[in-house]
């Protein structure tokens, strides 16, 4: 680890997301899917390749 370079991550350090302020009820189930679909495959393709990434996605499923 002498070697490495330290980088930025894509993510705001101690940023806070918020919350969505649309009503459950009138979210589209298609679009909910769609999302819920996209977000899962970039962390499954961040978890093995960037970590970095890999956290930055993780927040957004978090809020």
């Amino acid at each position: 680890m002498s070697t490495c370079r330290p980088t930025s991550t894509p993510l705001i350090p101690n940023s806070k997301l918020l919350k969505s302020t649309i009503p459950e009820d009138q979210i589209d189930v298609a679009f909910r899917q769609k999302y819920q679909s996209l977000v899962g495959s970039l962390q499954y393709a961040t978890l093995g390749t960037r970590p970095d990434l890999s956290y930055a996605a993780c927040m957004y499923l978090d809020t």
